[in-house]
């Protein structure tokens, strides 16, 4: 089993829908965080889910937004056992959604009714997301200090009318685990009659009494409720696998198990390869390490994936459009808190250059020390020859060679910068808007506007290195053509018309009118 495959074959699954509203609360539940906290320049508030499994968190990010962060460290080596199994002891990377205050209103609206355990966290998310808005303030700092409270205490008395099937799956999802067990005789594997489901709660064990209270069968200990016959797991199995998404393929191949071992009249060497291959199926799933990609990046996918997972994420963009309209919608005027304010000149420059020096940060080329090794070059070794050397675009060395990039600790760099900026004001009266959006901006006019025209290319059927142009293709052939980093996300942006131009950046060729017509598409 491909987990990649698996990834999009689940995604596809609920790409109309999003799973029901209960299970999303009870796998927030199960492996959830509410967090408001404080940082440097305010607060900080969002949910975050953690798992070895990004199925589940692809899904979510796709109806929901927010971002899947990777682990610093990527682990890639699968160990195995001498009987060729996944090792249990594999160090599995652990992969983060985080949906954070400019986009969680969504999802708290969808599970608010649902969610048991955590129900006075998600109270205090939906009171922080009225203030997000807002400078710092007393009213943040003690949601703030109550969520640390609430994520410390472990109550009792949690209200239990919403628990049905649908929570039981997102909670197993999260909390659950089955197991069967074997043994080697002779050197040959020969399962033996353990076999087991179980859901753990250490942080809640109330809650799984009244699981058990709820199903009617089973065994609790004192934060365990389990199920240890061919029977009970059985029926288990039957209530919630059609729900799942982490589990469903260990849950299939578990029924398919519990089955063959309940056919009496069996012979039990004559199926014991089918049941080695369902074990295999469980073993994999449950210890198989994930490099999580993104899925649109696989130049390996058919034609007909490739289509599919745009169609998905053009819906998704149109989702974040329209959720990033309203909220502009929403902020307009005096629910603005820059409203009757100007940005400065000094401002705007305070913005353009830290934009610039976060940028260099990530960019080992684009360090003082390397500018300055490459400027002194100059007249001494070939372009070219320069741009092998340091395995960059020769349009970069132009650019240094011409000092249009300039070390951040030269003084021409700020006076450039200002001059940039003045020329700007001179030659429009810029809004407020206009130069927030110019002062953010990662990459130049220019760029933005090669990026819109390889939009145009897109519609009318041009190809990319002899394939469909994709967002995913081009942010890698203009990543190595600009000796920057040019992400997916940005293409889309700009295509989609999140990352806004203005029309004094329009020529007659390319006229601004033709912009709009094209981004509305």
């Amino acid at each position: 089993m491909d987990i990649k495959q698996d990834n999009i074959d689940k995604l596809l699954k609920y790409k109309n829908n999003p799973p029901n509203p209960s299970y999303i609360a009870g796998f927030i539940d199960g492996d959830g965080t509410i967090f408001i906290r404080k940082i440097k320049d305010g607060y900080q508030s969002g949910i975050s889910l953690t798992q070895s499994r990004t199925n589940i968190l692809q899904i979510l990010q796709y109806h929901f937004g927010g971002t899947i962060v990777e682990p610093n460290i990527i682990n890639i080596e699968n160990k195995f056992n001498d009987d060729g199994y996944y090792d249990k002891c594999n160090k599995r990377n652990s992969y983060s959604l985080f949906i954070r205050s400019n986009e969680y209103k969504y999802l708290l609206k969808y599970i608010f009714d649902k969610i048991i355990l955590k129900k006075d966290q998600i109270n205090l998310l939906v009171d922080f997301e009225k203030l997000v808005n807002k400078v710092n303030c007393e009213e943040k700092e003690e949601l703030c200090n109550k969520c640390l409270e609430f994520n410390k205490i472990k109550k009792n008395n949690y209200e239990y009318s919403n628990l049905n099937i649908e929570y039981i799956q997102g909670i197993f999802d999260a909390e659950g685990h089955i197991y069967v067990s074997y043994k080697k005789i002779n050197n040959q594997i020969k399962f033996s009659n353990g076999v087991y489901m179980k859901i753990t709660q250490k942080n809640h064990p109330e809650i799984i009494k009244e699981i058990h209270k709820f199903l009617g069968f089973g065994k609790t200990s004192d934060y365990i409720y389990y199920v240890d016959t061919f029977e009970d797991c059985l029926k288990l199995v039957k209530l919630i696998k059609d729900g799942l998404i982490v589990k469903y393929n260990q849950i299939i191949a578990f029924e398919e198990y519990l089955n063959s071992r309940l056919e009496k009249n069996e012979n039990y060497d004559k199926v014991h390869i089918k049941r080695e291959e369902i074990y295999k199926i469980i073993n994999m799933e449950k210890h198989q390490i994930e490099i999580y990609e993104n899925i649109h990046c696989k130049e390996s996918f058919n034609e007909l994936i490739l289509n599919e997972l745009e169609e998905i994420n053009d819906e998704k963009e149109k989702k974040k459009q329209e959720f990033y309209k309203n909220k502009s919608e929403s902020m307009k005027g005096t629910n603005n808190p820059n409203y009757g304010h100007s940005l400065s000149t000094e401002h705007a420059l305070n913005i353009s250059l830290s934009t610039t020096v976060s940028k260099r940060m990530n960019n080992p080329n684009l360090t003082n020390e390397k500018i300055r090794e490459i400027y002194d070059l100059k007249d001494k070794i070939m372009q070219k020859d320069v741009a092998e050397k340091y395995g960059m675009n020769r349009e970069m060395i132009r650019r240094i060679w011409k000092r249009i990039i300039i070390p951040t600790d030269d003084p021409d760099f700020i006076t450039t910068k200002t001059e940039k900026l003045a020329k700007k004001d001179s030659n429009e009266d810029l809004t407020f808007e206009q130069k927030t959006s110019i002062g953010k901006r990662s990459l130049t006019s220019d760029q933005y506007m090669e990026i819109f025209l390889w939009k145009i290319k897109k519609n009318n059927g041009k190809l990319l290195d002899n394939q469909k142009i994709f967002s995913t293709n081009l942010s890698k052939y203009l990543s190595k053509l600009w000796d920057i980093k040019v992400t997916n996300d940005m293409i889309k942006n700009v295509w989609s018309g999140r990352t806004k131009m203005f029309e004094f950046e329009f020529n007659s060729e390319i006229t601004y009118e033709m912009y709009l017509e094209v981004i509305s598409k």
